[in-house]
């Protein structure tokens, strides 16, 4: 069967009885991988439970936590049958994380939530639904972006509206280059058809620590899968702690430059001219980053700080320059 072709669910057909559902596994495995997110696991967790989509399992990866955060996902787990909690005493890295969390899933659609972030209450529900009458494997969505001390959703990284479109390659590509105004579309979290996952023995590149998001919905887009985007947020992403230097990057760019680099040789001869344009296009911005973040510290600190970890001093003018870029999203 090709790529991106599979069967997928008829959204006419009968709700499926409990015996049934129990039988093919939940609509939805949560993947929650965590490492040292004592102060935000409970949230995380619980933001997942209280969805108004109840048939769900929450999968949770403590990742050689230091501190007691494995110990609160066995404890609410003893209370909760739809969570389940595995991890190891030696940390493997976010990416392979999720790849142990999804080789236990179990339901009909995936999808990965930060140990730092949470969900609205409807946003599995309302995004599966979307998927199934849109036919599509994956479902993107709007994000909040919350302030780090209070919590309090300070903006939106794209216009909110009840908007849902399809999401060619090429604007996914455009939409994903590092730069201190404008969202990475790489950062967005998908919930994605885990058949089709399987079907094309995709998994998240396990040696990708940084980037790892934006690697695997190529992988999907390259496999043929049909991606839809929400403008309705449901999702909220905690930004980083305030006060991060220039001079420690949350993300190694030299690194996803590389793997950038790779992705460019892997799809050459199948990207358009166009797409294989934007890709180089966005090595050439994790160069520039990679370089930047290379400097003597006091040249750094003069020139500007990383794209991803502005202080909460500046989001505010800083969500206004976003929002203004991305009012035509």
């Amino acid at each position: 069967m090709p790529p991106g072709k599979m069967t997928k669910e008829s959204p006419m057909q009968s709700p499926p009885s409990p015996a049934a559902r129990a039988a093919v596994g939940p609509c939805v495995s949560v993947i929650l991988p965590a490492r040292n997110a004592v102060d935000t696991i409970d949230r995380a967790v619980g933001s997942v439970l209280r969805q108004s989509l109840t048939d769900l399992e929450v999968i949770a990866w403590d990742d050689g936590s230091d501190d007691a955060t494995g110990g609160l996902l066995r404890e609410i787990a003893r209370g909760e049958r739809r969570l389940r909690v595995f991890g190891g005493r030696e940390p493997v890295g976010i990416p392979a994380a999720c790849n142990r969390a999804l080789s236990l899933a179990r339901g009909r659609w995936v999808t990965v939530l930060d140990a730092e972030d949470w969900l609205g209450g409807d946003r599995l529900e309302r995004m599966i639904q979307i998927g199934n009458e849109q036919q599509a494997d994956i479902v993107l969505d709007n994000q909040f972006l919350c302030d780090a001390v209070t919590g309090q959703p300070m903006g939106t990284v794209l216009r909110p509206a009840d908007q849902v479109r399809a999401l060619p390659l090429r604007t996914f590509l455009r939409k994903s280059m590092p730069r201190s105004s404008g969202f990475d579309y790489g950062l967005l979290k998908p919930v994605i058809r885990r058949n089709f996952l399987q079907a094309n023995n995709i998994w998240c590149n396990a040696t990708c620590q940084d980037g790892y998001g934006f690697v695997l919905l190529l992988d999907c887009f390259m496999a043929g899968a049909r991606v839809l985007l929400s403008n309705r947020p449901g999702y909220y992403r905690m930004q980083p702690p305030p006060g991060m230097p220039a001079r420690h990057p949350r993300y190694d760019y030299a690194a996803m430059k590389l793997w950038n680099d790779q992705m460019v040789a892997q799809y050459m001869d199948i990207l358009s001219e166009e797409e294989r344009d934007l890709l180089v296009q966005r090595g050439a911005s994790l160069d520039r980053c990679a370089r930047l973040f290379q400097m003597p510290p006091t040249r750094q600190d003069a020139t500007r700080t990383d794209p991803a970890s502005l202080p909460p001093s500046r989001w505010p003018s800083a969500l206004r320059a976003l929002m203004r870029r991305m009012g035509n999203c």
